[in-house]
């Protein structure tokens, strides 16, 4: 803005005293114009109107001066006659210093794809970095992972491209009635202050290169942003622990698995080492059971086929467990299941 004035103030040009008609140099009332407001009442307001043949330069009036006509270099002019777009900040989601994501919520075409709840962890050590832990709410509950970070780290990054109205009537004309995806941000510091943020996208622009979208619910602004900085390809399970079993095994008691109807259990029991030396005190034996049966450490055959291998291999198979779909729709028969117990 101060850069703007400082050309408003500027701008000189030659003076055209002998001239017909305003007409002419298509200057009237609808001519486009900037306008300056000194603090003493005094205002200027510079109505622009056509190039020249050569497009060098740019005919203007000053308005209370209709007799005199400023043939003024276009590239000067140019630098007053702005877009709003120009004049705004662009940056999507601004937060201060201080806050960190507290929640957070990814709407797609009305329904919630994402819905969770943050917890910031400071850093343990100089060296470290704070973070923020969380917990999905919706469509299920489980533990989030870091791509929800990552993704609210490069919205807060995203800037706008340029304003295309700040009186938006009707939304459905940039396809913001119903928006292709709405995130929905809580920022909190530590004394429990919060920032609210929103950004809705809508549809493309006529050359696919941007996205129309919209800040805030009480904003009635309509903005372009760049089309390479928004996926529309989001699913939850981006954003959740895939992992359900990763307890480590040396923690687990029993592990139930029902499956088909039929409950089996896979038991471990861990005994400290006993004698007077403390080498043999820390020692710790493994014994496993599978549906109250001693699994034996014996090898039938080079293949690790014994009773021990199968415990092994159906144990790494729980961990090889990861979520690649969420079904909104319960299905009709009863699912296996599996239960962990931890010692107490």
């Amino acid at each position: 803005v101060e850069e703007i004035i400082d050309d408003f103030a500027s701008l000189t040009g030659n003076i055209i005293t002998a001239f017909d008609s305003l007409s002419d140099y298509n200057i009237n009332e609808k001519s486009p114009y900037p306008e300056l407001e000194l603090s003493g009442g005094t205002t200027y307001k510079l109505m622009f109107g056509t190039t020249d043949a050569q497009g060098s330069y740019r005919y203007v009036m000053v308005s209370g001066q209709e007799d005199t006509i400023f043939r003024v270099f276009e590239v000067y002019a140019s630098k007053i006659m702005l877009t709003r777009g120009l004049l705004v900040k662009l940056n999507a989601l601004d937060f201060s210093d201080g806050y960190n994501a507290s929640y957070f919520k990814i709407v797609k075409k009305g329904e919630v794809i994402l819905e969770a709840s943050g917890t910031f962890v400071p850093a343990a050590s100089e060296d470290g970095k704070d973070t923020v832990t969380w917990k999905v709410n919706s469509p299920i509950k489980i533990d989030g992972n870091d791509e929800i970070n990552t993704l609210i780290s490069s919205l807060k990054d995203i800037s706008l491209d340029a304003l295309v109205t700040d009186q938006c009537s009707d939304l459905s004309e940039y396809g913001l009635d119903t928006p292709l995806i709405e995130y929905y941000l809580i920022f909190s510091d530590i004394e429990g202050n919060t920032e609210v943020k929103s950004l809705k996208i809508g549809n493309k622009t006529a050359d696919t290169a941007y996205y129309y979208c919209i800040m805030d619910d009480k904003s009635n602004a309509v903005y372009t942003i760049d089309a390479s900085l928004i996926s529309a390809d989001i699913s939850t399970v981006t954003y959740i622990d895939k992992n359900p079993f990763y307890e480590m095994y040396d923690q687990l008691k029993t592990v139930d698995i029902t499956f088909e109807g039929e409950t089996h259990e896979m038991k471990f029991v861990f005994n400290s080492g006993e004698g007077d030396s403390a080498e043999n005190s820390e020692e710790i034996s493994e014994e496993r059971y599978f549906n109250g049966q001693f699994v034996r450490n014996d090898e039938y055959d080079a293949d690790y086929n014994s009773p021990e291998d199968k415990f092994n291999h159906l144990l790494a198979a729980l961990y090889a467990i990861e979520i690649s779909d969420i079904e909104p729709i319960a299905p009709e028969t009863k699912p296996s299941k599996i239960l962990l117990h931890l010692p107490n």
